[in-house]
C-alpha cells in the first residue's frame, strides 16, 4: 500500500534547482520530500493496531525516484505474505477494517505539505547564499 501527493509551486526552489546540478537538485527535492513522508509515517505507527509490533516496525519510507524536477517518496510497509497490512486496512470476510494508513495521509497531508516547502526553502537559501 503506497500513499502519495504532489506538491505543487515554490517558484523560488525551483529556480534555485535549476541553477545547480541534476544529482544535487535531486538529492534537495528528496530529503525535502522525506521530511514530510516523515511526518505522515510517524502518525501511521500511532495510529497503526499493535499486537505484536511487527506492523508498526515495517511502516517505513523510502525513495523511489529522485531528478532535478521530481522525488517519489512511497510510504508503505514491506509485509506482503501475508497481506496482514492490506487485510487490517480494508477487513477481510471474517474480520472487519481497521484503516490507519489513510486515516494517517488525510491527517497529516497538509502539514506534511508545509514540511516539504518549509525544508525545500531552507536548502534554497543555502544554495543562494
Amino acid at each position: 500500500m503506497r500513499l502519495g501527493f504532489k506538491i505543487v509551486g515554490v517558484p523560488e526552489a525551483a529556480e534555485a534547482l535549476n541553477e545547480i546540478s541534476e544529482e544535487l537538485a535531486g538529492q534537495h527535492l528528496a530529503d525535502a520530500a522525506m521530511a514530510g513522508a516523515y511526518i505522515i509515517e510517524n502518525q501511521w505507527k500511532d495510529d497503526a493496531p499493535y499486537k505484536t509490533g511487527r506492523y508498526k516496525g515495517s511502516i517505513h519510507r523510502e525513495v523511489l525516484h529522485q531528478s532535478k524536477d521530481r522525488a517519489e517518496i512511497a510510504i508503505g510497509t514491506n509485509i506482503d505474505d501475508p497481506p496482514y497490512p492490506y487485510f487490517l486496512e480494508f477487513g477481510t470476510s471474517k474480520m472487519p477494517p481497521h484503516p490507519s494508513a489513510r486515516p494517517a495521509f488525510d491527517k497529516k497531508k497538509d502539514e506534511a505539505a508545509r514540511e516539504v516547502e518549509e525544508a525545500l526553502l531552507e536548502r534554497v537559501d543555502l544554495i543562494w547564499r
